[in-house]
């Protein structure tokens, strides 16, 4: 291909996304992107106050007027209207942002500031062209990145920025009010720039890569991660080509330590932590007691003794797999331990939480007077029939000595109801099943008798994490090691969020809430979407490899971006708003690994050229056949999203 008409061919594609970004500014009606309000009132402050707002900051008029255009755009189902005529408190628009990062709020701010006094949705929409022009940047990056990676005039220099152009999904999100879509901007800028450092070191580049990293970190939490990335891209760009193998070894070398620095070993595996203990859960049982190994826990005061819906509780929980909890629902259940103390205490027994929606519900718990000699501690209870999820809790709270340890052994949860007074015998070395009260059962407690140990996070690193990390919780980093370490008990975690990631990435809109028109079940749009993903799997492993070992040090750099982003949006899912693992499940979106949407597109239109090339040399076919099929594809992908949505707001 000439290479004049190569660059029209970017400049028209970057014509496209602009077109089609103000499609999507404009179909999706008023505050219908994830937190629009809460974003449109941070940089409406900064605009109309001239300064960076504080936390609890607002302004009553501006409230009022976006209450109203949320009403009359039909924002809330009828009866959660916010009550405009109390002015005795702020008018009620959502979460509030003011904790982010100021930068991106910063540039809204400039046509806000032009436009002060007109009306609040015209402000929106030009708050929704402002962001638009971040989407530009990621194409362009998109297209200068894969040159600095591909032949001159290879295909893929125009397939991969015009597959971002033509995502529905990243697209409407990247003509929202939200400093994210700033965030994605800057680093695929911050991307493009790190692969041409690595390439060739250049002390022009470096200091780019050093300036977009503050950018960065002054623009969302998301992008913290850069502070890691930044020294791993000098590591491999101050070595020749050649030598870039030892870079890689240095890297390897250092992540290792860095594992064995940040976590110890020696938890009580399946049993996550709820407390702030500065020793492992697992201990081996000393004497001539007939357990091998225990939970040991440290005590906390107990602020809410004998209530059954205490506001926090100190201790350790199992997670129920979700097949098991669902066998459970509406069930008469027994719950039992042996327990023991270093001191005298009153202490609980363990018990049950059955979650629904964002609700904990508490069962069994029984309060006894607990000392150095192991008792059996159990309790019948019966489970109510709507459940989301189960589990295991262990509380190691009292009203007494804060100093003691208490210890758990041989936790028993079975199905029906069994004598409390006396204990089971278990029949194999795992505590899996054995009989009680002349009665065979299987005992649905894993790791009953805490033989198996996983790691936990060093007292000292956590300690700084929670001085960094706003709320941050020991149950946050055994949640995120359990869905690696605990599949049956994370599995529908895992499942949730791979299909929402998923569907928002390709074509799911709003808050979320928007989906593809549904059609006959074998033509379902998201099935079709997941065969044409794995094709781009699968044709990246089968056919990208010529191309990759071109530019291999660039390649396996962008793959561990891909990964580690992927990593973080996990763990956003178990952090936030409680964690999806302990209490609300919230699940994560696309939004949350597009800043990594470069590299993603890059490795799917791989496998995609990858297959239409061999396709069309087999069926002697001009490669350009290939060409007009994912022109195709992506243009009856977008009609169909763009139908779904007006059809969705009654557009159409």
């Amino acid at each position: 291909m000439n290479h004049t008409i190569f660059t029209k061919k970017i400049h028209i594609i970057l014509i496209i996304g602009l077109i089609h970004g103000l499609i999507y500014v404009f179909i999706i009606p008023p505050w219908q992107h994830y937190d629009e309000p809460g974003h449109f009132e941070y940089a409406w402050l900064v605009a109309n106050r001239l300064k960076l707002p504080q936390v609890g900051d607002y302004e009553q008029n501006m409230r009022l007027a976006v209450g109203k255009s949320l009403i009359d755009s039909s924002f809330f189902t009828p009866g959660t209207e916010p009550n405009l005529n109390d002015s005795s408190k702020p008018v009620w628009i959502g979460i509030s942002q003011l904790i982010d990062p100021p930068l991106y709020y910063i540039i809204e701010a400039i046509p806000f500031y032009i436009l002060k006094g007109t009306a609040i949705n015209l402000q929106l929409y030009v708050g929704r062209i402002v962001s638009l022009l971040f989407l530009l940047l990621t194409i362009y990056s998109a297209y200068k990145l894969t040159q600095e990676l591909t032949p001159i005039d290879h295909p893929l220099q125009w397939m991969v920025p015009l597959f971002i152009t033509m995502l529905p999904g990243f697209v409407e999100f990247m003509t929202s009010i939200n400093d994210f879509v700033a965030a994605i901007g800057l680093f695929s800028l911050w991307l493009l720039v790190s692969v041409k450092l690595i390439k060739e070191f250049s002390f022009k580049y470096a200091g780019i890569l050093i300036l977009l990293t503050l950018a960065s970190i002054l623009t969302q939490k998301v992008l913290y991660p850069v502070i890691v990335y930044l020294p791993i891209v000098f590591l491999l760009s101050i070595f020749p080509r050649k030598h870039k193998y030892v870079a890689w070894i240095l890297i390897a070398v250092a992540s290792f330590a860095a594992l064995i620095i940040v976590f110890n070993w020696g938890d009580a595996a399946l049993w996550l932590r709820a407390n702030y203990q500065d020793f492992p859960s697992r201990v081996q049982v000393q004497g001539n007691m007939d357990k091998d190994f225990a939970l040991q826990g440290k005590t906390y005061p107990d602020t809410s003794w004998g209530l059954n819906y205490p506001s926090w509780n100190p201790g350790f929980f199992q997670l129920v797999p979700i097949e098991v909890g669902d066998q459970l629902k509406g069930k008469t259940v027994t719950i039992g331990a042996w327990v023991w103390s270093d001191k005298n205490i009153h202490g609980y027994g363990p018990g049950l939480n059955s979650l629904l929606q964002f609700q904990d519900r508490w069962f069994g718990f029984k309060q006894e007077f607990i000392n150095e000699e192991p008792q059996f501690i159990a309790t019948v209870v019966q489970l109510p029939e709507q459940q989301e999820r189960l589990q295991i809790w262990l509380r190691t709270t009292t009203f007494e000595n804060q100093d003691a340890i208490i210890y758990f052994s041989d936790v028993v949860l079975v199905e029906g109801a069994y004598p409390v007074d006396l204990p089971p015998h278990f029949s194999d070395t795992d505590a899996s099943q054995g009989v009680w009260d002349n009665r065979p059962f299987t005992n649905l407690a894993r790791n009953a008798q805490y033989q198996h140990a996983w790691p936990y996070i060093e007292p000292k690193i956590f300690h700084v994490l929670t001085s960094k990390i706003q709320d941050i919780n020991p149950f946050h980093i055994s949640s995120f090691l359990s869905l690696f370490l605990d599949i049956p008990g994370t599995k529908w975690y895992s499942e949730v969020t791979g299909a929402v990631i998923f569907q928002t990435f390709w074509a799911k809109f709003g808050w979320g809430q928007v989906p593809l028109l549904n059609i006959p079940h074998w033509l379902h749009p998201y099935r079709i979407l997941l065969f044409i993903t794995t094709i781009g799997v699968v044709g990246a492993l089968l056919t990208g490899f010529e191309l990759v070992k071109l530019s291999k040090n660039e390649f396996a750099y962008l793959f561990i971006i891909v990964v580690m982003t992927v990593m973080m949006a996990i763990f956003y899912g178990v952090y936030i708003m409680g964690g999806a693992l302990r209490f609300r499940a919230f699940i994560p979106t696309a939004r949350y690994i597009y800043s990594a949407i470069i590299p993603i597109s890059l490795f799917l239109v791989i496998g995609w050229h990858g297959l239409l090339m061999w396709a069309t040399r087999k069926m002697n076919l001009s490669f350009q056949k290939g060409d007009y099929i994912f022109w195709g594809f992506l243009i009856c992908l977008d009609l169909f999203s763009i139908a779904s949505i007006l059809l969705y707001f009654n557009k159409l």
